[in-house]
């Protein structure tokens, strides 16, 4: 199922539980609980045009009275509050149950994302995906061989150390894959004006950028556009390795035919 909608203010329960939510009313009739997802969101550029979309996968709790459905960005720091989103609900993985305490919900929390993390990122079909998802079956393996990487190493290293064990996983799953790929800037006139290096570009379909900041900024994803739009790949996944909790953010090539 499908529901678009403006994200709205909550009483900030998740952010407190380090889980924030992006929450939008319900108007559709669905049953509560948890539910396994993803949320698309849209990437605008200063003059309010949209230069590309970013897909995250989530948690999505639907309140006790079906009016309120609250969704847990994996991966997604930022603020969407009065922005508009689209949701797909996949399958559901719970009912919605009691707690004695807020740690006690808060492992709760921890272990769905885990399970959906794990289970349902490289499962569309589980998802209740559409076509209009970019290479999503190899972008979660990714993200998941990135967590495996930030779990293992945690928050504290440089970016090439995070380079190096994750390169080390690719080759154990035999992943085909370039590191540091050059590109070429040219203008319309194919004239030569520069060079650049992509960190990691996967099956010549996904660009990586890894990161190491305190946020992900605007910045960072114009220079994922540039790669990509000097590449003609489609997708590109910036990921940062600095936080607590990995950290990462999908950007669709706006300027390249996706089907």
């Amino acid at each position: 199922m499908k529901i678009c909608g403006t994200v709205i203010h909550g009483k900030g329960k998740g952010k407190k539980l380090d889980f924030p939510t992006a929450n939008i009313k319900l108007h559709e009739k669905i049953e509560n609980g948890v539910y396994a997802g993803k949320v698309i969101t849209r990437e605008l550029g200063a003059n309010g045009k949209r230069i590309g979309a970013n897909e995250w996968l989530a948690g999505i709790f639907v309140s006790q009275d079906g009016k309120l459905l609250e969704a847990h960005l994996i991966g997604f720091k930022g603020d969407l509050y009065g922005k508009e989103i689209e949701i797909e609900i996949g399958e559901k993985i719970r009912n919605i149950m009691k707690f004695k305490s807020e740690e006690e919900l808060k492992r709760q929390i921890k272990k769905d994302i885990e399970r959906i993390t794990r289970e349902y990122g490289a499962n569309e079909k589980r998802m209740g995906a559409n076509k209009g998802l970019v290479y999503p079956e190899l972008s979660y393996k990714i993200v998941g061989l990135a967590m495996e990487v930030h779990n293992e190493l945690g928050n504290i290293y440089q970016e090439k150390h995070y380079q190096k064990l994750f390169e080390e996983r690719l080759k154990k799953l035999k992943m085909p894959y370039e590191k540091e790929r050059q590109m070429v800037v040219k203008t319309k006139d194919n004239s030569e004006i520069g060079e650049f290096f992509a960190d990691f570009v996967i099956d010549n379909k996904i660009l990586l950028e890894f990161k190491r900041v305190n946020f992900i900024h605007y910045n960072d994803v114009k220079q994922v556009l540039r790669y990509l739009d000097a590449t003609g790949l489609k997708l590109g996944i910036i990921i940062n390795f600095k936080l607590n909790k990995l950290q990462y953010k999908r950007i669709v090539n706006p300027r390249v035919r996706l089907y």
